[in-house]
């Protein structure tokens, strides 16, 4: 049987590459839905400025995500940075970890991405690739 719409692949791929603090993210029309989870695949960045042990990325406009929180300790268990409410804090050194993020949100085809450093401060790379998995119901 032939459709007219074409068969959307679940998990969908997504690669964000940036170069600024705020982004603005507007997907084809064929991957609106409900999302089930959303998972970072694989991140690299090149920036002047320093992060610290992590940077944080936030969606805005439909994609709640639960905190999800790495690394923010020092050596004498002091709470380092400020890590941010529906944001995932990424550590800077490391590949190809796989972070779920939850959310029973409608999925947005416009939505924007904020890149952050530990401390809650815009985060403005010169470079920042990201590969997601965006797995829908």
């Amino acid at each position: 049987m032939t459709t007219a719409h074409p068969r959307v692949p679940n998990p969908i791929p997504m690669v964000l590459d940036l170069a600024r603090h705020h982004t603005l993210v507007e997907l084809p029309t064929q991957m609106e839905g409900t999302m089930k989870s959303i998972t970072l695949e694989n991140w690299q960045f090149d920036s002047l400025d320093d992060p610290g042990p992590y940077f944080q990325i936030k969606f805005s406009n439909g994609l709640e995500l639960r905190n999800l929180t790495f690394g923010g300790r020092t050596d004498t268990n002091d709470i380092v940075g400020a890590p941010m409410s529906d944001a995932i804090q990424v550590p800077v050194r490391g590949r190809g970890l796989r972070v779920p993020v939850i959310s029973h949100a409608m999925f947005s085809r416009v939505f924007a991405v904020e890149l952050f450093d530990s401390l809650g401060n815009p985060f403005n790379p010169e470079r920042c690739v990201l590969w997601f998995h965006i797995h829908m119901e």
